[in-house]
C-alpha cells in the first residue's frame, strides 16, 4: 500500500451527493461523520470517516436508490433527498479504475462493483482496502461503481492542508441540522 502512496495520482473535478436533507448542511454533508454509523462498501461501521461521492449526478442518484434498495427500504419513503455538488481536488488517490493497482492488491472488477460487504459482521474485502488505505494515508478511493462510472470516496481524516473538498454552493444549505 505504501508502494501505491508514493505513486498516487491526484482527482480534481466535481463530484455529486446525494443524501437526506436532515444530514444535508455544512456542517454533516461532507464530514464522514455518518460512516460512524453505517458501514459501506469501503468502511466498517465507525472504523474511518469516509465521505462517499459519484462523479457523475446520474451515478449518485442510482447509488442512492441502489443502496436503499439493497438494505430494504422502499426509496419512495427515502424521499425528498438533497443532491450536492462538490469540488474537490486531492493528491493522493488509490486507483482502482487502474488495473496495475487492481493486480498489486489482489482485486478484480467484480468484487470491487458488487462483491458482498452487508452480509456480515466481519471485514469484507473492499472494507478491508478501505481501511488500509485509510491507514496509509490516502485521502480518497476512486473507485468502478456497480453503476454506469466511478466513486470518489473520500477520507475526510486525509484530507492534506493544501486539498480542497468542499459544496458548491453551500450558502444555500443550512449551517447545522435542525
Amino acid at each position: 500500500m505504501r508502494r501505491l502512496l508514493a505513486s498516487a495520482p491526484p482527482f480534481e473535478g466535481t463530484c455529486f451527493r446525494c443524501l437526506s436533507p436532515r444530514y444535508a448542511n455544512v456542517r454533516d454533508a461532507i464530514s464522514g461523520e455518518g460512516s460512524r454509523y453505517a458501514a459501506g462498501r469501503f468502511h466498517v461501521k465507525g472504523a474511518v470517516l469516509l465521505v462517499y461521492t459519484a462523479c457523475s449526478l446520474d451515478l449518485a442518484l442510482w447509488e442512492y436508490t441502489h443502496t436503499a434498495r439493497s438494505r430494504g427500504f422502499d426509496v419512495a419513503n427515502l424521499l425528498p433527498v438533497t443532491l450536492l455538488s462538490l469540488e474537490v481536488k486531492v493528491s493522493r488517490v488509490l486507483d482502482l479504475t487502474d488495473a496495475a493497482t487492481r493486480r498489486a492488491l489482489k482485486i478484480n472488477l467484480p468484487t470491487i462493483r458488487t462483491g458482498p460487504w452487508q452480509v456480515s459482521e466481519d471485514e469484507s474485502e473492499t472494507q478491508r482496502i478501505g481501511r488500509l488505505a485509510s491507514e496509509a494515508g490516502f485521502e480518497a478511493i476512486l473507485a468502478p461503481s456497480a453503476g454506469k462510472g466511478n466513486s470518489l470516496n473520500v477520507l475526510a481524516a486525509n484530507l492534506l492542508p493544501d486539498s480542497l473538498f468542499r459544496i458548491i454552493n453551500e450558502q444555500e444549505l443550512p449551517a447545522s441540522g435542525g
